[in-house]
């Protein structure tokens, strides 16, 4: 793809309005789009493929409930030592190849590279880390592991500056829902792109038409497909990503309900995480440190004394999200 040079100040309302729509539903045809941007279906596609062509827009993706699936998540955070630019680009590879891994970003601040397992229990997970950890373990400085239990997605509102509540949640469930081939086989196909129309998958799985609209339909109604996105990158916005674990000095549930009500009420706030390591994670996009303060205050402010201490890592390469990791075992077949 030819790649175009683009800045922010380039970008008008209606290329904003573009992005809002395609970041909380990458599926909606371009036709739909004109209608709400009121511009002619050609306009609209020029523009989609000048913000995919400058970078702006990396790509579509599906949010998988893959914890449904009986998978487990096991993230790790990894600071490292003696690290070179090859061993950096062997690591990025490996993630990469590995398709346990759904997850790789690498952060500055409290650790260098997060990653994430999916795994069938703890022994599995164990063996997919231990088989990094001979490949680069004289490389890890400190390293911590948590289990996530779900997660909760907003669009990006800085956008168009919005406060909207919309929330993409991804919950574990003990009951595990078993694919046939033609659902992984469609859940695979939109993995890779989640744009593509349902002829095209139809075409791809050897399917037809109504069959993969009507199978895309019921794994959402069962809790898998989650929804669309598109992975639109906060650089070209002049935004650092900000992962922050907060801890507390007392913990209630009511506390933490209404602490995460405030958080989620940010605008800032892109991601929520559910997991048993700190009290609290939430992810941010910020324009500076500032503006991080400016909440910090705020929660001290409204919650005297909770917060005990706070770690921040600033996430600076999302090079993988994958939400579809190794699935064969959850086949029907």
């Amino acid at each position: 793809m030819l790649i175009i040079s683009m800045e922010l100040k380039d970008l008008d309302i209606k290329d904003r309005k573009i992005l809002a729509i395609l970041d909380w539903n990458a599926r909606i045809p371009t036709s739909e789009i004109a209608k709400k941007v009121q511009l002619s279906k050609p306009s609209v596609q020029y523009r989609i493929n000048q913000l995919e062509k400058a970078g702006v827009i990396r790509g579509y993706y599906p949010v998988i409930n893959f914890l449904k699936l009986g998978m487990n998540i096991g993230r790790v955070s990894l600071k490292f030592q003696n690290i070179t630019p090859a061993v950096r680009s062997n690591i990025e590879k490996y993630v990469q190849h590995k398709k346990h891994i759904y997850w790789g970003t690498w952060c500055r601040g409290a650790i260098d590279l997060g990653i994430g397992i999916g795994s069938k229990n703890s022994l599995d997970f164990k063996k997919n880390f231990n088989h990094f950890n001979k490949r680069f373990g004289k490389y890890i400085q400190e390293r911590s592991f948590t289990t996530s239990t779900g997660f909760i997605q907003v669009p990006y509102r800085f956008i168009l500056n919005n406060s909207s509540s919309e929330k993409m949640e991804v919950l574990f469930t003990s009951e595990p829902f078993y694919l046939d081939i033609l659902d992984f086989a469609i859940l695979k196909i939109i993995n890779q792109d989640a744009r593509q129309n349902a002829s095209e998958i139809a075409q791809a799985v050897n399917s037809n038409y109504k069959t993969v609209l009507y199978r895309m339909r019921k794994l959402q109604e069962n809790g898998i497909l989650i929804g669309f996105r598109a992975a639109i990158d906060h650089r070209f916005f002049n935004l650092e990503y900000y992962k922050v674990l907060f801890y507390f000095n007392y913990y209630s549930d009511e506390i933490y309900e209404k602490l995460k009500k405030f958080i989620c009420s940010y605008k800032q706030m892109i991601y929520f995480v559910y997991h048993v390591n700190s009290d609290l994670d939430a992810e941010f996009l910020f324009n500076s440190d500032d503006e991080f303060y400016t909440l910090l205050d705020a929660i001290n402010e409204q919650f005297p004394g909770l917060i005990k201490r706070y770690s921040i890592t600033i996430l600076i390469d999302n090079f993988k999200i994958n939400y579809l990791p190794y699935l064969d075992e959850y086949i029907k077949r």
